[in-house]
């Protein structure tokens, strides 16, 4: 009878393993399943302050800034095509240059794209900005009838000049800020 009890027993402690064990693994799954959902929310609660802090402002004012140079290098264009002159080409070519080294400072947070769009605008309007200076700076010293092949080259580069190409940067612009910022 003994031996009936004891065998009772140890049959009893083997269902009894055999409940907790897989309690005991699906408390620990859960646990772990836990602990990597947490670590996962809040990673993406972190990248989301992140996102709002001051790398995020630093950002939004290096855009607000090109919008700035792209509106004033525009507007002086704009007024070189009605009245251009040396002066007026010579602000211009320094307002470019100054946008070109904001550019190149601020590269790490500005997008491949926009930095490509920039570059290829900025070339076209060096090659134009190029003949005019060119134009200026020979006047007087070379024979006249020269001097207006420089001229006319120069004006007829005016034309490459259009409000076009800056308004596409500008929505650009525009667009990854509006990224940024997750207002799309």
């Amino acid at each position: 009878m003994q031996m009936n009890s004891e065998i009772n027993t140890k049959f009893t402690n083997m269902e009894i393993i055999n409940i907790l064990l897989p309690a005991v693994l699906t408390i620990l799954g859960n646990y772990f399943f836990y602990i990597y959902i947490k670590n996962s929310v809040d990673q993406s609660i972190e990248d989301f302050k992140i996102s709002y802090s001051g790398i995020f402002k630093e950002r939004i004012d290096i855009y607000r800034q090109c919008l700035k140079y792209i509106i004033d290098i525009d507007y002086k264009i704009r007024s070189f095509r009605l009245n251009g002159n040396e002066e007026t080409s010579n602000a211009i070519f320094s307002l470019i240059n100054e946008f070109i080294n904001y550019i190149l400072i601020n590269r790490p947070f500005i997008s491949a794209s926009l930095i490509k769009k920039i570059n290829e605008i900025r070339s076209k309007y060096q090659q134009v900005f190029d003949k005019n200076v060119l134009s200026y700076g020979l006047k007087g010293q070379i024979p006249a009838d020269e001097h207006n092949k420089f001229f006319i080259d120069a004006i007829k580069s005016i034309n490459l000049l259009n409000d076009k190409e800056f308004k596409e940067l500008e929505d650009s612009i525009i667009l990854e800020m509006r990224k940024d910022m997750r207002v799309i």
